[in-house]
C-alpha cells in the first residue's frame, strides 16, 4: 500500500446494467454474487489496490483504489403495471377523459420524469471528493441514453468536472451480435465495450489507462 490518498471512483449508470458485477471483478470480490440481479441499496464502497499504473514516463506504481458502486434504481420501473387509473372528473365536469391506456401512460411519464432515480437525494454525498467516474450502460435503448445524459448532466456538466477524468463502459451481457453497440452515447468520453467473460483482462487494462489519466489529471 503506498502512502498517497485513495482515489474515489464513482460508478455509475442506469439500473440493471451490470455496475455491481463490474465492482466485484475489478476489486476481485465475491460479496453479493449470488447472481441474483437486485439494485444496490444506496452505495456501496470496496477498497483495493490496483498494480503497475502508469503515472510519469514509464513509471509504474500501485494505486489505492476506493469504488463507489451507486445504486441506479429507478422508482419508475415499478410502474410499468401500475393499473390505477387518474383521480375521477367530478360529476358535472364536462371535460373529455382521455382512454385508460393513455391516461396509464402520462402516468408512468410523469413518474419518469419527476422521480427517475431512487437515490438522487444522495448523489451530492456521492459526487464529494470524487477523483473520476466511470459510467455503465447494457443497451441502446432511450430509456439508458436518457439516465446517462441526466447522471452526466449533474456529476460532469453542473459539477465542471473533467471528462478526462470520466469514462464510459458498454456492459456486454450477452455475446450476441444484436447486443453490441458500438455508438458512444457520451461522445466526450472515452468509450469501451466489455465482456466480462470473454475480455476480462483487457477490461483491467482499461480501467489501469483511466486511473493513470485520473492520477495525471491531478483531480
Amino acid at each position: 500500500m503506498n502512502n498517497e490518498k485513495k482515489l474515489k471512483i464513482l460508478l455509475i449508470g442506469p439500473v440493471s446494467t451490470g455496475k455491481t458485477t463490474i465492482a466485484n471483478f475489478l476489486s476481485d470480490s465475491n460479496e453479493n454474487s449470488t447472481g441474483d440481479n437486485r439494485p444496490t441499496k444506496g452505495v456501496r464502497i470496496l477498497e483495493f489496490v490496483v498494480q503497475g499504473v502508469k503515472t510519469k514516463g514509464i513509471y509504474q506504481r500501485s494505486v489505492d483504489v476506493e469504488l463507489w458502486d451507486c445504486s441506479g434504481d429507478n422508482r419508475a420501473d415499478t410502474l410499468h403495471f401500475y393499473s390505477s387509473p387518474l383521480p375521477a372528473i367530478p360529476a358535472g365536469d364536462h371535460r373529455t377523459r382521455l382512454p385508460l391506456h393513455l391516461e396509464l401512460c402520462l402516468e408512468y411519464a410523469y413518474w419518469s420524469l419527476c422521480c427517475p432515480f431512487r437515490y438522487e437525494t444522495c448523489w451530492p454525498a456521492m459526487q464529494h471528493a470524487a477523483n473520476g467516474i466511470v459510467f455503465v450502460y447494457s443497451e441502446a435503448s432511450n430509456q439508458q441514453r436518457s439516465a446517462l445524459n441526466k447522471l452526466y448532466n449533474y456529476f460532469v456538466e453542473e459539477a465542471r468536472f473533467p471528462d478526462n477524468c470520466c469514462f464510459i463502459v458498454k456492459n456486454q451481457l450477452s455475446d450476441e451480435e444484436g447486443g453490441r453497440f458500438a455508438e458512444n452515447p457520451l461522445p466526450n468520453l472515452n468509450h469501451a465495450v466489455v465482456n466480462l467473460e470473454v475480455k476480462g483482462a483487457e477490461f483491467k487494462k482499461s480501467f489501469s489507462s483511466f486511473l493513470s489519466a485520473v492520477v495525471k489529471s491531478g483531480s
